[in-house]
């Protein structure tokens, strides 16, 4: 199972990461910024995945709405 987390911005994917990594969290990938992305992804006890990301165009696309 992979569980998808949608932040608000790079320094929140940036700072979970930091907390998870300092719980001795399984990383099976740190952050990396790729294809619009800043994520990173982890595995809980029961090897389910969860990756935590921010769409760089997320706040793009919420000023082109405002300008429609």
């Amino acid at each position: 199972m992979l569980i998808w987390l949608n932040l608000d911005s790079k320094e929140e994917v940036d700072e979970l990461y930091e907390l998870w990594k300092a719980s001795q969290t399984n990383v099976v990938s740190p952050p990396e910024s790729t294809l619009g992305l800043q994520e990173f992804t982890v595995a809980d006890l029961d090897g389910n995945l969860l990756s935590a990301f921010y769409d760089f165009g997320t706040s793009e696309r919420a000023a082109a709405q405002l300008d429609t």
